[in-house]
């Protein structure tokens, strides 16, 4: 797939919309990241000669993974269609949309021919240019076969401002284009300072996962959010963070573990809890800047499995220190045990699939095709609501009313059902795996 990049609208000033910053990155870079994200391996930036040198500049990213090359769609028109001519169709995409990273696969979905658009009533703020004449609002994405972008071309060349949107409206009127709704997806056309801010805004809250439990959701991702916010233009890499918060979890848990009677292990359970928060900083900068990796992912996971870990080791050797009963010490001993089970099998499945994230592992306990039973539902939700996050809250609270008692036994219900959760996955699809292999078998013999 190849991509073309419309950005050759312009602020009051002059200056390219698409060089503005949102988020850590140009609005040019973003839709590079979109294109490529949906499959494309070259793009052409479409924008009159005079902008080009600011949106070279507005490219400082060196792993874009797509050849970018540039043109002026009234003098290079010939070069661009020769450049993006072929079967494969082209991806179109506004350089002045800020598009969340949920739009790729909704892109690379698309059929040829067809326009996303928001389907919403009323005024969209900054996007009264991207308005069709048939109602809907054009989202700034498109696939269109190659032999349909002169016209395109001749509308800018014609317009700089709106000859797009003009010349695709008279396409979607003569039927030659279809306006595909998309639901669930959102953007924001940029055309001010103000529009970057909600721009921002609006690609953090994109960042919330599903799985996401109450305590993350109420708690721990508000929080996280506005430190991302503070540190999108900070040239600080998302793996720094990891690194860092893995050592402040650490240096918790040796506060913990060092047997104080109150203010070592409140500060060490502070620490753990500035841990769990910022822990969600580093995933939430390499999505946002698109600078997620195999390393982050595994520096990530296993960051938060050894603190974890450290986190019962840390309680249990608290309640021994202080003298409390032995039955404390074989709680803890149990709850590590479960810890390691769960991480040497779901360990076991991502080096098997070569992956870093543990998430789709997890998430295809409740994927469509499992019925779902009350018992399954309350089991579910007993799991998330047991998590990670939730244990080291526990610990804070346990710490403040000096009753680590309360830490040591969410510990360890949660380190038991986030074992059995583990397990009971890994054991589906080996039975998944197994029946998918005696059908294929069969199917064979059939032949």
């Amino acid at each position: 797939m190849r991509a073309l990049l419309l950005a050759g609208l312009r602020l009051a000033s002059g200056s390219p919309v698409a060089a503005m910053r949102v988020g850590g990155l140009s609005l040019l870079e973003r839709a590079v990241f979109v294109a490529r994200d949906a499959g494309a391996t070259e793009a052409v930036a479409v924008a009159e000669r005079p902008l080009h040198a600011a949106l070279r500049a507005s490219v400082q990213r060196t792993d874009l993974g797509v050849e970018l090359t540039w043109a002026d769609p009234q003098t290079d028109r010939a070069a661009i269609l020769r450049r993006l001519a072929g079967d494969d169709p082209v991806a179109v995409l506004r350089a002045d949309v800020a598009h969340t990273r949920l739009v790729s696969p909704a892109l690379r979905d698309a059929e040829p021919g067809e326009l996303l658009v928001d389907e919403r009533g009323g005024p969209i703020r900054g996007a009264e240019s991207l308005r069709l004449a048939t109602g809907p609002t054009w989202v700034g994405l498109g696939l269109l076969k190659a032999d349909a972008l002169g016209g395109l071309l001749d509308g800018l060349a014609h317009e700089p401002m709106r000859g797009d949107v003009l010349e695709l409206d008279a396409e979607v009127a003569e039927g030659r284009l279809q306006t595909v709704p998309v639901t669930g997806l959102p953007w924001q056309a940029v055309r001010s300072d103000a529009e970057t801010h909600v721009a921002e805004r609006l690609l953090v809250e994109s960042l919330v996962k599903p799985a996401d439990a109450w305590v993350s959701r109420c708690l721990n991702r508000p929080l996280s959010a506005r430190v991302t916010r503070l540190l999108v233009d900070v040239s600080v890499h998302p793996n720094h963070i990891s690194i860092a918060v893995f050592l402040a979890g650490l240096v918790g848990c040796i506060a913990i573990a060092s047997g104080g009677r109150y203010l070592l292990p409140l500060l060490g359970a502070l620490l753990l809890q500035c841990a769990a928060v910022l822990g969600r900083v580093d995933g939430e900068l390499a999505r946002l800047r698109y600078q997620g990796s195999f390393l982050g992912g595994w520096l990530d996971t296993a960051g938060h499995d050894v603190t974890s870990l450290a986190t019962i080791m840390a309680v249990t050797a608290h309640l021994a220190n202080r003298g409390h009963s032995a039955l404390w010490t074989w709680m803890g001993v149990c709850a590590a045990v479960c810890t390691v089970v769960a991480i040497a099998v779901s360990y076991l499945h991502l080096i098997s699939t070569g992956t870093s994230c543990r998430d789709e592992f997890l998430a295809g306990a409740e994927r469509v095709g499992v019925p779902s039973t009350p018992l399954r539902r309350i089991w579910g939700l007993a799991a998330r609501s047991s998590g990670r996050e939730t244990q080291t809250l526990a610990v804070l609270v346990g710490a403040l009313f000096g009753l680590l008692q309360i830490a040591a036994v969410a510990l360890f219900v949660g380190a038991s059902l986030s074992c059995s959760v583990v397990v009971r996955r890994r054991l589906q699809m080996r039975r998944e795996a197994a029946t998918a292999h005696g059908t294929a078998l069969t199917g064979s013999d059939q032949g």
